[in-house]
């Protein structure tokens, strides 16, 4: 769902009735013009509001999922570089769950083939 293709028209009506609204006030016009005018934003507005609460939802996700893939991308950085000064060596499997939990945060897109697919091989360190 392309929730901007969806967004854009909806907003760009809304502009474009209120501003006829506007002029017909701005002129005396009749009042059955500025209620329809009011009604086409009324119904935009209603259109809208769900798209709105998909974006939000949308960012939420995202910002939960940010967190969690820089908190497992931290652990692994510390299981691996010696360097760190918080430096944790963990065993192998347990990195590979820390990639695999990086991953799984993407769920909306399927894993790439040549990772997710083969097979791990649990005695190399």
């Amino acid at each position: 769902m392309d929730i901007q293709n969806r967004i854009t028209p909806l907003i760009a009506s809304l502009e474009s009735t209120l501003t006829h609204c506007i002029t017909a006030l701005k002129n005396g016009g009749d009042v059955v013009q500025v209620m329809s005018a009011l009604a086409t934003t009324q119904q935009a507005l209603s259109k809208l509001r769900p798209l709105i609460d998909t974006l939000v939802q949308i960012e939420d996700e995202q910002s939960t999922a940010l967190f969690g893939i820089q908190d497992a991308a931290i652990e692994l950085l510390l299981s691996l570089d010696s360097t760190q000064p918080s430096y944790t060596p963990r065993p192998h499997d347990e990195n590979i769950d820390l990639i695999h939990s990086i991953l799984e945060w993407y769920h909306d897109a399927p894993p790439p083939d040549n990772v997710v697919k083969l097979p791990v091989k649990k005695e190399l360190h």
